[in-house]
């Protein structure tokens, strides 16, 4: 019996190794989880449902300041992200579309199936503003968009 000649097929060795890593590092990374992050906010601005319950613009009672305060109902669409921390934005704009102030829940609320959240800010009696429109969002604490866009225009002493 003759012995296979292995110096013709010592080309394909490295041909095999390459193949067999190749498919170990594909099952291997279908294997391991997403992140929780990519895992959790999937579907960007779409994982919430904003809508309004009231708001004001109103002088405050001590007399010290002119206040927005938005109550917005919210219902969690995407189940992956109940029970995680999200953040309330509210931009404020005059009537020429000129931003005048963000405000947000600096430390986040925890998101539930559905809920209330409140969002307030404050202008000194000086400022000579009458009309505002209020634009609201709920964000990931990374800032990514999980909400559609709330959009309340308030003139000065009305409450909606």
């Amino acid at each position: 019996m003759m012995k296979p000649d292995l110096s013709s097929q010592i080309h394909i060795l490295p041909k095999i190794i390459t193949t067999f890593f190749i498919i170990i590092m594909g099952l291997t990374l279908t294997q391991l989880p997403l992140s929780s992050q990519n895992n959790v906010f999937a579907n960007h601005g779409q994982e919430v449902l904003l809508s309004l319950d009231s708001g004001h613009f109103q002088p405050l009672t001590s007399g010290k300041g002119n206040q927005i305060k938005i109550l917005v109902n919210y219902t969690t669409q995407d189940q992956l992200i109940v029970n995680q921390t999200a953040r309330s934005v509210m931009k404020v704009y005059d009537m020429n579309d000129i931003l005048l102030k963000t405000s947000s829940s600096p430390t986040g609320f925890i998101l539930h199936n559905f809920g209330t959240e409140q969002l307030a800010t404050t202008f000194p009696n000086n400022t000579l503003i009458q009309n505002v429109t209020a634009v609201i969002t709920f964000t990931s604490m990374e800032n990514m968009l999980l909400s559609n866009t709330l959009t309340v225009k308030l003139n000065f002493g009305q409450t909606i």
